[in-house]
């Protein structure tokens, strides 16, 4: 919404003005704000839509792509390092440390309670491709930043690729 006619904007709505003049940075910047809005620092993941509730139904691949663009959005000088370090430790945390496993695989979709467990969404799919949209997302993110990638390096080479290719359905 906008603001009133006095300039104030409704009560409970948050507002924000930039000094950006670039179009690309300011399309970025805007896009990371609403796809950080999705983000639950409590559980570390992104949820899929806006209609749902963090936890009934976040996206894997979206959460390693918040990390990337976490990393992005500290190199642009949209967020402070510090603050961007958190994200993406935060993330790291949920994907590598609580998230469950199928193969090696992680799945596409997931349910996070309030107690902080991870688990495949119901008639979900554990997912080759979105595991790769994560992992790299993140392993970009913690490259960019300097943080240790060792975790995420030995998540990827701990997917049993060779008997996934042998799979009649794909992964």
């Amino acid at each position: 919404r906008t603001a009133d006619r006095a300039g104030a904007a409704p009560a409970g709505l948050l507002t924000a003005t930039a000094q950006i003049t670039d179009t690309a940075q300011a399309a970025f910047t805007w896009s990371y704000g609403q796809l950080l809005s999705a983000w639950n620092p409590t559980t570390g993941l992104v949820r899929d839509q806006e209609a749902q509730a963090s936890g009934e139904f976040d996206a894997l691949p979206t959460t390693g792509s918040l990390a990337a663009a976490t990393a992005q959005a500290e190199q642009l000088g949209v967020i402070g390092r510090d603050d961007a370090i958190r994200i993406v430790n935060r993330i790291s945390r949920a994907l590598l440390v609580e998230t469950p496993r199928y193969r090696g695989l992680w799945p596409h979709f997931v349910n996070a309670t309030s107690d902080g467990a991870i688990t495949i969404a119901p008639g979900t799919e554990w997912s080759s491709v979105d595991t790769v949209i994560a992992a790299v997302g993140l392993l970009a993110a913690q490259h960019s930043l300097g943080l240790d990638t060792y975790g995420t390096e030995q998540m990827l080479r701990a997917v049993d690729w060779d008997d996934l290719t042998g799979e009649p359905d794909g992964m």
